[in-house]
């Protein structure tokens, strides 16, 4: 029996592949052929449980800035739905000419170069391999021959290719081990002057399959249960540097309960990218870099931590540097991560809650601090 697999474009935009039996070889009897149809059956079922959409979906993409040039990308991504386990060491990625695998690949054709893996949620410390709906790990890629201060990586055998210049387009290819391929194109933005980190608007297609579909139209369509930023404010210390910084969230229309104890934040501004976890997450359980804390604003039914009605409003702190602030009466220790944001700075920040759905937002740090406590970002 000859067996083909066809490639699909699901609604999604995730290819799905559908594998059929394909009967009726010469000289077998019907009941020779209802034998094999009946293993087939089997075998392989039809519909939606013999689809493999084993590819990964990427839901933030942000570029680290140096000389007015994007000099490092990170991808933070996460199994597509329905798909199984994907080890991240068998990924490889097409980026313009350039071939690049995992950095703990032993390849026996030099790459053109690697990428890291940077967990972001991963409870079970599975990493680099992602085995969770929950699971967030950030593809890291170091662009030309110059190492950036937000790498701690030894990038010099590893970087590949040269910076990204204002308005280019990019649309590298992220291959699993089982073949499934994401298209991610990114974006940078028309000017870098002045910024330290962007945002580069990842949109994604699948396989190639001709819907495109942008992170925040992909959020909003597969999973509802995702936070609504309503305001961000930075706390001036000296006015000089901003080094706490309090967003105010609530449910996005149509989502569900949401327990901000399993929401993760991947916070991408000076001194790098930082996986970050709420401060009831217990050390041995996470890798993450820092914590935030939660505070009820509007909170009618006492459910904090837990944004439960329409109305309600939390807020999630953030401590920044080694300096302690007035307006924060958390205890830092071990908690704070990143550098003080200072006159100018962009920050992206990715906030993802426990059912997988991802706001990305981008703060702006005013020109001028001097003289201010409080700033809206």
């Amino acid at each position: 029996m000859r067996r083909r697999t066809l490639l699909r474009h699901g609604t999604a935009g995730l290819a799905t592949a559908t594998v059929f039996g394909l009967s009726g070889c010469a000289g077998n009897t019907a009941d020779d052929n209802d034998d094999e149809n009946d293993e087939d059956e089997d075998e392989e079922p039809t519909g939606t449980e013999s689809r493999e959409t084993n590819v990964l979906d990427v839901i933030a993409g942000t570029g680290t800035v140096q000389d007015d040039r994007v000099v490092q990308v990170a991808l933070t991504v996460k199994r597509a739905p329905d798909a199984g386990t994907i080890d991240l060491t068998e990924t490889t990625v097409s980026w313009s000419d350039y071939t690049l695998v995992h950095d703990g690949v032993e390849a026996e054709d030099d790459p053109d170069g690697r990428f890291r893996v940077d967990p972001v949620s991963d409870s079970d410390g599975s990493a680099p391999v992602l085995n969770d709906d929950t699971d967030r790990f950030t593809l890291v890629f170091d662009l030309g021959d110059a190492t950036t201060e937000a790498s701690e990586w030894e990038s010099s055998a590893y970087s590949f290719g040269s910076p990204l210049e204002e308005g280019e387009v990019v649309a590298p290819d992220l291959t699993t081990g089982s073949g499934g391929t994401t298209t991610v194109r990114l974006v940078v933005p028309e000017t870098l002057a002045g910024a330290e980190s962007v945002n580069l608007g990842a949109s994604t297609s699948t396989d190639g399959g001709s819907e495109e579909t942008t992170v925040e139209q992909r959020t909003a369509d597969q999973v509802a249960d995702r936070l609504q930023v309503t305001s961000m404010t930075g706390f001036v210390r000296d006015g000089e540097e901003i080094t706490h910084v309090r967003v105010v969230v609530g449910r996005a229309p149509g989502s569900g309960e949401i327990d901000l104890r399993d929401v993760t934040a991947s916070w991408v501004g000076p001194g790098g990218t930082f996986s970050l976890v709420h401060d009831s997450v217990e050390a041995d359980t996470t890798t993450a870099d820092g914590r935030f804390k939660t505070e009820p604003i509007q909170d009618e039914n006492g459910s904090a931590p837990v944004v439960n009605d329409a109305a309600d409003r939390f807020a999630l702190d953030f401590d920044l540097g080694d300096v302690t602030t007035d307006p924060s009466e958390w205890e830092r220790d071990g908690f704070a991560f990143g550098d003080a944001l200072n006159e100018g700075v962009i920050v992206a920040l990715n906030l993802t809650t426990g059912a997988g759905g991802t706001t990305t937002e981008q703060m702006i740090v005013p020109q001028t601090l001097s003289g201010a406590e409080v700033v809206n970002l």
